[in-house]
């Protein structure tokens, strides 16, 4: 890790003298003065953003201030991008969030013309504007997280605006809006690292996206902002703006480390001080994410029953009997969870290793050639409803309700000319736990289109993309930091054993063991279309896949309760299969209880 902050230190330095000519001499006034260093920071990181960029996510300016109007472009064309692809459904939310921002982007140019060389500073924001709505187009996760935030702040904005109409600016007015685009630009700032990240370690096109947890402290001191404008130029506060700064106060209580204020301490920071603390704000964004980790296992171990009955909900509202069948009242989740008696245990005296999750992911992006991240989630239109046979209902209820690790499996009918109701069933449930925020790992199973390698098949290279895919969606999942002893080893020469082929089989399903030890108190795994992978050529194989993740919830995942001994939990984990047919891999498996058959 600090190998990795070294190399991005220098190259920051090596961009710094060359744009030298291209900063911003900075003001006498001490107020102005810290905008323009902030000015100056995010020139330099849009610069190695621009830079980071492949030529397809990359705009190309014309030498030019940039206004609205430009911005205002590449919003329209992200929209037509999204309303034409075949994902539309997953980006509806973001074409429609656009549209608030599109309306509202022209109070910055207000609130800035109050300004000395307001120009410069507009168009710096138009610049990055443009570059970040860019980049996010194609990761619909990210540009739904950015178009929310743009618009909560432009809306804010906008309020404070629009008090300025027909009121002369004091001073005092012109410092606060200094201190509002300090914080902006050091918002956008923080966002282009914080997508530079993800890229490194190839996640953009992750569907488990937080974008407000690692931002949103910069966001709700923006909006705090932009109310006391409203204040200081009308002399009356509105309650959404005291809704703003209760919470903001409110996050950072919850912050035991100030989070927020850490943030917030770098504006108008140059050089070695600037390095400082940005430095410290990472140390503390690391402490917080695993405090926040540790309070979020603790509350799904508590709620569990909660959980799951908000879960099957919302599953009984979109499920149908094909035959008319009398309602059924759902069971009390009232049997003992299987955990409840758990004993802790002695640590062996061996050696200990401390991995973070973003050197895991890391580790593995190579992973990432072998699958498309697409294969993880099912297009469909969400207001479908989902007609099934009494048997896959009511099974599948059981499957929910219930406080203990299940398997499921719904087999139905071969179908070509529309999708199959029980990859539906698969899809809803992807797509329902993440609407829940709870954790889920998900793959709808197909062959590749290209011909496979010389030496293997496409259902081969079907059933190597579903291990990884699963492999590097619960890299996601695992603590901030992991501390494992040496029988456990997620180092990156692992990973590199890895190599899309048969011969590291057995290390894949090693590495996919390992993980789910870390797994989160609660997770389902969704797996549609095992069948498709059925071939002589991976014959034994995908049982030995099945068995592996069947017998995962008889082990017990371990959680820390001091420095030498650990208390032993089983994750609820709840496993689903959809499949067509009556594929021999996976019913060789399972017992004829966790299996049913729908015409």
């Amino acid at each position: 890790m600090a190998a990795v902050l070294s190399q991005q230190t220098c190259k920051y330095d090596d961009l710094r003298r060359k744009m030298s000519s291209e900063r911003k001499p900075v003001s006498h006034d001490p107020v102005i003065a810290k905008l323009d260093v902030e000015y100056n920071e995010l020139l330099l990181a849009w610069r190695m953003f621009q830079e980071s960029l492949s030529p397809d996510d990359r705009i190309d300016f014309q030498q030019r201030p940039q206004t609205v109007e430009d911005v205002l472009r590449v919003v329209r064309e992200a929209a037509e991008h999204w309303t034409s692809s075949e994902r539309r459904h997953a980006f509806r939310c973001s074409t429609a969030v656009f549209n608030r921002v599109a309306t509202t982007m022209d109070s910055h140019s207000t609130m800035l013309s109050v300004l000395p060389d307001s120009e410069i500073y507009s168009s710096l924001l138009y610049t990055v504007l443009q570059s970040v709505i860019k980049a996010s187009t194609k990761y619909y996760s990210i540009a739904e997280g950015l178009s929310r935030t743009l618009a909560d702040i432009n809306e804010a904005i906008r309020a404070a605006v629009k008090q300025m109409i027909g009121l002369g600016t004091k001073l005092s007015v012109v410092h606060f809006i200094a201190r509002l685009y300090s914080q902006v630009f050091l918002f956008l700032g923080e966002f282009m690292y914080w997508y530079s990240r993800k890229a490194k370690c190839r996640i953009l096109n992750s569907h488990n996206q937080d974008f407000h947890s690692n931002l949103g402290d910069l966001v709700c001191s923006i909006k705090s902002s932009s109310g006391i404008i409203a204040h200081e130029l009308t002399g009356v506060s509105r309650s959404d703006d005291a809704e703003t700064e209760q919470e903001r106060k409110s996050s950072q209580l919850k912050d035991s480390y100030s989070l927020g204020e850490c943030h917030l301490s770098q504006a108008g920071l140059k050089g070695e001080e600037r390095r400082n603390a940005s430095q410290t704000t990472i140390t503390k964004q690391l402490m917080w994410d695993m405090q926040r980790d540790a309070a979020e296992r603790s509350r799904m171990r508590e709620e569990r029953e909660v959980l799951l009955s908000r879960f099957l909900a919302s599953l009984n509202s979109k499920l149908f009997y094909l035959d008319e069948h009398p309602a059924e009242e759902a069971e009390s989740l009232s049997e003992e969870p299987e955990d409840s008696r758990a004993p802790s245990v002695k640590l062996p005296q061996g050696s200990r290793h401390k991995f973070t999750r973003v050197e895991l992911q890391v580790s593995s992006k190579d992973l990432q050639d072998y699958f498309d991240n697409d294969d993880q989630v099912y297009d469909f239109d969400p207001d479908s409803e989902i007609f099934a046979d009494a048997s896959v209902i009511e099974s599948l209820r059981g499957w929910t309700r219930s406080l203990r690790s299940q398997v499921l499996a719904i087999a139905g009918l071969h179908s070509t000319s529309f999708t199959s109701p029980v990859t539906l069933i698969s899809a809803y449930c992807t797509s329902l736990a993440r609407q829940q925020k709870l954790p889920v790992i998900s793959h709808f199973c197909c062959l590749p289109r290209e011909p496979p390698p010389a030496g293997s098949t496409r259902a081969r290279r079907g059933l190597i993309a579903l291990t990884y895919s699963l492999i590097r969606q619960l890299t996601e999942l695992v603590p901030p930091v992991l501390d494992y002893d040496s029988t456990c080893d997620l180092s990156a020469d692992r990973f590199r054993k890895l190599d899309g082929t048969f011969k590291s089989w057995k290390e894949a399903l090693s590495v996919l063991d390992t993980l789910l030890l870390f797994a989160p108190p609660i997770l389902f795994c969704v797996i549609d279309g095992l069948d498709v992978l059925e071939d002589p050529s991976t014959d034994g194989y995908i049982q030995l896949l099945v068995q592996l993740l069947v017998g995962h919830p008889k082990f017990l995942t371990s959680v820390p309760v001091n420095r030498n001994t650990l208390r032993l939990r089983n994750t609820l984990f709840k496993i689903l299969f959809t499949v067509a047919g009556r594929p021999t891999s996976l019913l060789e498996s399972l017992s004829e209880s966790q299996v049913v058959f729908t015409e």
